[in-house]
């Protein structure tokens, strides 16, 4: 059905394995890192998930209303998502945390992340940039500003801090990272055994 089973590492050891539903095709209804408990998940009649049942830690039950959903652990910790938009666009703009915080996140009309207020009230403001979408600024609480620099396919080329030093990549012509300048000048090369790969 083209649903991912299984993970494994280098050695070729598995560490990650899934189970899917046998009547909807791509529902997980569970997992297991190697060496601990199944997770499973419980759905509703929407597709959505209801319940995250671990038998080793903490459950979690999720509660969905037009505006915000409501997700709550099995130690009846409460969190709750306030959301805008709708379909593709749906984000999260507001998130009551369960110590009783909140933190805030502003979207513009295509859903491109636009700034982020912590608990204590700071903003920091990202400037996407208007055709890609890549971040191009980010703006902290303080005035403090970080720029960011693409090629034409969209790889980072070079960053420059709110201290004014610069890191840069370069890439080879199939688009790999062949050096990446740090900040204090440090160079890193990187070489492909395949030339193609």
């Amino acid at each position: 059905r083209g649903e991912l089973a299984a993970v494994y590492d280098r050695s070729n050891t598995q560490v990650r394995s899934f189970t899917y539903d046998d009547k909807y095709r791509g529902r997980m209804v569970a997992h297991r890192h190697t060496g601990r408990p199944e997770i499973r998940y419980r759905y509703d009649s929407d597709g959505r998930v209801t319940e995250q049942l671990n038998p080793a830690g903490l459950s979690y039950t999720y509660q969905y209303e037009k505006d915000h959903i409501t997700i709550t652990d099995s130690l009846d910790r409460r969190e709750v998502l306030h959301t805008q938009g709708e379909a593709g666009l749906k984000r999260v703009v507001k998130k009551e945390h369960a110590d009783g915080s909140v933190t805030q996140s502003q979207f513009d009309a295509v859903g491109r992340l636009k700034a982020q207020t912590d608990a204590a009230g700071r903003t920091t403001e990202y400037s996407p940039d208007v055709v890609t979408g890549l971040i191009t600024r980010i703006t902290t609480p303080d005035g403090r500003a970080s720029a960011f620099y693409y090629n034409h396919h969209s790889q980072l080329t070079s960053a420059t801090g709110p201290d004014g030093l610069e890191m840069r990549r370069k890439y080879d012509e199939y688009g790999r990272l062949i050096q990446e300048t740090a900040p204090d000048g440090d160079i890193t090369r990187y070489r492909y055994d395949n030339p193609h790969s």
